[in-house]
């Protein structure tokens, strides 16, 4: 079959933004991820019968979490910590929501993240919204109006 020795180069390029405007970009591939409502605490608490129950969601925080849960948010952090790193930023970040919070802190105490942070010369903003809260105003128009 002839020379065995070959070598294949692959390069992994997550596709973890998609741009909305020119200075608004969206994360598409986390769609599924939708922010805690205040009935899933009580789902919280179900899967940790042991542990000291959670009054509400203000309480949640990533130790709180179900694997599932957690996995999914590593992911985002990683691509996101990633992508500063590719643009050479030091980010802060600013969240509104519960889910939103324990994201910004988990992109906070990332360990790959805070070595970044000392060699980064440019800053970013990021802002995490809770999908939900952007929603409850166009609902309240509409329950109003019927």
């Amino acid at each position: 079959m002839g020379n065995m020795n070959y070598t294949a180069e692959v390069l992994h390029v997550p596709l973890l933004l998609a741009s909305a405007a020119p200075h608004l970009a969206l994360t598409p591939a986390f769609a599924s991820l939708f922010p805690l409502l205040p009935q899933d605490v009580h789902i919280l608490n179900r899967a940790r019968p042991d542990k000291r129950r959670l009054g509400n969601l203000a309480e949640v925080d990533a130790t709180t979490l179900t694997p599932e849960l957690l996995l999914t948010i590593r992911c985002l952090v990683s691509g996101l910590s990633s992508l500063c790193e590719h643009l050479g930023v030091r980010e802060e970040c600013f969240a509104v929501g519960s889910l939103s919070r324990i994201i910004a802190a988990d992109l906070a105490n990332f360990a790959p993240a805070k070595n970044r942070r000392k060699t980064a010369t440019g800053r970013a903003s990021v802002v995490f919204v809770d999908r939900t809260l952007d929603l409850t105003g166009k609902w309240r128009l509409l329950w109003k109006a019927s």
